[in-house]
């Protein structure tokens, strides 16, 4: 059911992170590297069948101005495998590749002791192997992936939640250049 609180990757693209994540072509290839539906099904269970994944992590449906902005991203491992070579990364000995001179072994963190999020690492783990990005699982107590790690930016993927007021209040601490809850490092002043 629609929810104001969602699971979802942040992908750090400012200090801290992997250099390869400053890259859009990358982070797009991790998106069509991951299926995000089957994820869901595997962790949560079946869906009703009219059920609609959220395709926005701004603003969800009912609202008018919601946008089906990450509809486009399935997993389509090929594409994925050709941003990564437009990217100029190749495929190192081990299946992995090798962007700018760093293998593409990425450290994905969470809380740990919750098991569903292990679930979902463990996943998206398998997933992108297949199209050669490593993804390294890094489980941290609670109080230290929110005050060490997430809050510092010292991480390369995040998995946790946020809980929002579904009328977009409070998007420009999170999304916005220099906001406080800006835990990606991203900043583009259009959006």
């Amino acid at each position: 059911a629609p929810t104001p609180r969602f699971e979802h990757f942040a992908i750090r693209v400012g200090s801290g992170s992997h250099p390869a994540l400053r890259n859009k072509l990358v982070r797009r290839a991790i998106a069509f590297g991951l299926d995000r539906t089957a994820i869901a099904r595997r962790v949560i269970g079946d869906f009703p069948p009219n059920f609609q994944p959220l395709h926005s992590l701004v603003l969800g449906e009912p609202n008018p101005r919601y946008r089906r902005n990450w509809s486009g991203y399935r997993r389509r491992p090929a594409e994925a495998l050709r941003l990564l070579r437009q990217a100029g990364c190749r495929r190192g000995a081990d299946g992995i590749h090798v962007c700018a001179g760093q293998r593409l072994s990425l450290r994905f963190v969470t809380s740990a002791g919750v098991p569903p999020r292990a679930q979902l690492l463990a996943l998206a783990q398998s997933q992108l192997r297949q199209v050669g990005i490593e993804g390294v699982p890094t489980f941290a107590p609670p109080h230290a992936f929110l005050e060490q790690i997430l809050s510092k930016g010292d991480f390369d993927v995040a998995l946790f939640a946020w809980q929002q007021d579904p009328s977009g209040v409070g998007f420009e601490d999170i999304y916005g250049c220099g906001g406080r809850n800006n835990y990606y490092g991203y900043c583009q002043r259009l959006v």
